[in-house]
């Protein structure tokens, strides 16, 4: 019903809502043998992605190697099998293919190790598109461009990893899609004579999430934790006016999140910088003063440079 009032999959949570199951677990559970199935497809790295058989048209993309994220690697192509993923998502026009990723340099920009990603077939990029790059005659690898005065800037997403530059760059297409293969096999072990199975709860998956809103995005830190989990945890396991301690609060986004679900929040960490980050982040301020502020460093400014010329 709310695929056809709003045109967009009803989530998790509200499956579990409408029909009053104990978990979002449990929804996802009877989502996952609706897709086995076959009676819905659902792509595992969207959110609010699952359609009705009967509404989807399907292509075949061939999966034509490995890109790294991170050091280049020789740039092989060799197209051992392929993909079927619907059409609305590649558009209209253009030839597409696919790699498997391999390497951390691009997780800020959601492309984890072992993820997949469908390639445009294009030879050029505009400013800030993730791209596949051939340098040094025949190496590959999956960063953002940036053309620079003289040069290119190959930018890792991913605050640990320095760009690379290069005079010449050829671009092999850009990025259009990533998918996360989440299916991985539940692993059976043997417990007191019992078959016991791992189950993946993949309501977890927040890939495609916004996580840069509020003061989440003002700095970047090395292994940020999402905010619709710490938000989750936290509305999970404590009540309004409770206080979470962070003990390892990092740049304070359980700190954020604690606020924004009406408990007080208390952040230890030894790195001082962090602990700059966590305050920068979480203490209040008056927009009035920010505006008033600006403005009177813009008149300042203005000054400045009259009185130089």
């Amino acid at each position: 019903m709310l695929q056809k009032e709003k045109n967009y999959a009803p989530s998790l949570e509200e499956i579990k809502e409408h029909l009053n199951l104990s978990s979002v677990s449990t929804a996802h559970h009877h989502v996952k043998k609706l897709q086995d199935a076959g009676y819905i497809y659902k792509n595992y790295n969207q959110p609010r992605s699952a359609l009705l058989a009967g509404e989807i048209e399907t292509i075949e993309i061939p999966i034509v190697g490995i890109i790294a994220a991170g050091e280049p690697i020789e740039a092989i192509e060799n197209t051992t099998d392929k993909i079927t993923i619907t059409k609305d998502d590649l558009g209209k026009h253009g030839r597409h293919y696919a790699l498997r990723v391999e390497g951390s340099s691009m997780i800020d920009e959601g492309i984890f190790d072992g993820d997949m990603v469908i390639i445009r077939d294009q030879k050029i990029a505009d400013n800030g598109q993730t791209v596949v790059a051939i340098v040094d005659d025949n190496y590959a690898t999956l960063k953002k461009i940036y053309k620079e005065k003289d040069r290119f800037r190959l930018q890792p997403a991913n605050p640990n990893l320095l760009p690379i530059y290069k005079r010449d760059v050829e671009i092999r297409g850009v990025v259009v899609k990533i998918i996360r293969n989440l299916e991985l096999p539940t692993e059976e072990i043997k417990c007191d004579s019992a078959l016991l199975k791992r189950r993946i709860d993949y309501s977890w998956d927040y890939k495609g999430e916004k996580t840069k809103t509020f003061t989440h995005g003002l700095h970047t830190y090395p292994a940020m934790f999402i905010p619709q989990v710490a938000k989750r945890l936290i509305q999970t396991y404590s009540q309004k006016g409770d206080v979470v301690c962070d003990i390892f609060c990092g740049s304070g986004t359980a700190l954020v999140e604690s606020r924004l679900s009406g408990r007080n929040s208390v952040g230890i960490d030894l790195n001082p910088f962090a602990v700059f980050l966590a305050k920068a982040k979480t203490t209040e301020v008056d927009p009035s003063k920010l505006t008033k502020s600006f403005f009177y460093y813009s008149i300042g400014l203005i000054t400045l440079s009259l009185t130089r010329s």
